[in-house]
Formats: C-alpha cells, structure tokens, sequence
C-alpha cells in the first residue's frame, strides 16, 4: 500500500509510541496508527505552533476482559498527543468525527502496522451524509 505511506512494522509489546523529545506515551495497548496533524501536518505552522499527533491503539486483551475499565483516550501535553482505542476510534469514525476522519486521511503516516492498514483500507466507509454537519 505505498500510496498510504505506512511502513509495515508493530510497536514491541509493552507499547509506548516515542517522540523525537524523548517523551513517550504509555498506552494500555499496541498502537496501530499514528500521524501528525494539525498546522504542523498542512504545512501552514509558524514559529509558535507546536506538534499535534493523533493515533489508534488496539487495547491489550487483558484489559478488554480484565475487571477494570479501558482508558479509551490517552491524552499528553508537549509535544500534543492523543490516542483512542480502537472502539472509540470507530464509534466517532461512523458520527464523522472530523478530528478522526482526518486521521484516516493524512497523507503520511508516523506509525501505521497491519491493522493500520486495514483501518486505512475502509476508510472510506467512514464517509456518509453526516460529514455535511460535523
């Protein structure tokens, strides 16, 4: 899928996506897609924007059965990152988030594995008359 621009490697389990800053976020899960958007991504950022990336995780299977909850957003301040599980990523995809639409149509991606592929492969069954009032 080279007109995705998503290279086919996974996260090592234990999942924590690493920033150029030596940050790093840690997820109750594996990501499976990640990019960066926002002004930084379009290219219309100046010297005070910062770096915005948005991703998906695919949450570990013992939280799915485990007796607590899923964290569904994981959310760090500088550099900006936001990850959504994966059910919550695909119940705002169907409401036309476009927060999350634009995700599934950046023109590259920071981190993309075989599911991300996949996700990116449906994308446009995302896209229904409700774009027109988000």
């Amino acid at each position: 899928m080279d007109n995705l621009h998503c290279s086919e490697e996974r996260t090592p389990k234990g999942s924590c996506v690493e920033n150029q800053q030596d940050n790093s976020l840690l997820l109750p899960g594996e990501p499976i897609l990640s990019a960066l958007v926002g002004s930084q991504a379009y290219g219309t950022a100046n010297e005070d924007s910062d770096r915005d990336y948005l991703g998906v995780y695919l949450a570990n299977t013992e939280h799915l059965l485990g007796l607590s909850p899923v964290e569904q957003t994981v959310r760090r301040v500088k550099p900006d990152m936001t990850f959504y599980e994966l059910g919550k990523f695909l119940r705002l995809a169907m409401a036309c988030n476009p927060t999350i639409l634009e995700l599934l149509w950046c023109e590259e991606h920071h981190h993309c594995d075989s599911y991300g592929v996949a996700l990116l492969g449906v994308r446009s069954y995302f896209l229904s008359k409700l774009v027109r009032r988000t």
